[in-house]
């Protein structure tokens, strides 16, 4: 799967996106041509200074808050003084908390919820008003997860945050289609990204178990033993981003080597 150089002269914010899955996606975005806003609270600038440096493109590094309703409109002006428009949002941004439901306390809950459903919600508002006002349609792709269709033990708010960007995205989709504007979801299976490495621990302790066993529990059901890489993940993003039409608005793209099929 490819998508060429079509996104030349593109705009495109990926939030989360100086280091892991994000810097990733907006690697490849890059490689196709686009010029990236690097969304992070931390190491934005020098993430856009590789980016830049290695393909060429136009990136700037945008400190935001994503769990901050006015961080989020005035880091999203910010992106548009400097761009002038705004093509593509990729929703990245993302935060993992392993523990028993009934141990889940209220902070914690509204900490991981606050970054993956709020905030999901205040880059899309921001960034739709300004694909309208423009006229120059949009492609917004947010990062769910397998688990945005499936539940498993101990990760309740994650769970509740990736179910809700499949709403969110449909949502997208059905407003945004009068202005050109798609809503996607790409959701992976188990990447071994930091998040996933910090997540075996805590796996470990509260289901008593070696690494080993998590890790052999995590790709069970994959068709063939496999973590989903970045660069797949990544392919699974521009497809979307780089759509010509509406005709895969709304759709979802489960990329987790067959683990989760719909």
């Amino acid at each position: 799967m490819t998508c060429g150089k079509s996104l030349s002269c593109k705009v495109a914010i990926v939030t989360g996106s100086s280091r892991g899955i994000g810097y990733g996606l907006a690697e490849k975005l890059a490689a196709e041509g686009a010029n990236i806003a690097v969304v992070d609270i931390a190491g934005f600038n020098e993430s856009a200074a590789e980016l830049q440096k290695k393909y060429g493109v136009e990136c700037i590094g945008v400190k935001i808050d994503v769990s901050s309703e006015q961080n989020v409109q005035e880091g999203i002006n910010a992106v548009l003084k400097h761009f002038g428009h705004i093509d593509i949002l990729v929703n990245n941004a993302g935060i993992q908390h392993i523990e028993p439901l009934t141990d889940f306390t209220t902070s914690s809950w509204k900490l991981v919820t606050s970054i993956q459903i709020d905030g999901t919600f205040y880059m899309v508002r921001e960034c739709m008003k300004i694909m309208k006002q423009t006229k120059t349609g949009g492609r917004i792709v947010n990062v769910g997860s397998v688990h945005s269709f499936i539940a498993s033990a101990n990760k309740s708010a994650y769970i509740a945050s990736k179910h809700a960007l499949l709403g969110i995205t449909r949502s997208i989709a059905v407003e945004g289609a009068p202005f050109n504007i798609a809503g996607n979801l790409v959701a992976p299976g188990y990447v071994l990204t930091d998040l996933v490495k910090k997540q075996i621990p805590e796996r470990m302790e509260a289901e008593g178990k070696t690494e080993e066993q998590i890790i052999k529990s995590m790709l069970s059901e994959t068709i063939d033993g496999k973590f989903t890489t970045v660069e797949e993940v990544a392919d699974a993003v521009c497809f979307f981003a780089s759509a010509k039409s509406l005709a895969y608005s709304g759709q979802s793209m489960i990329v987790s080597h067959g683990f989760v099929m719909a």
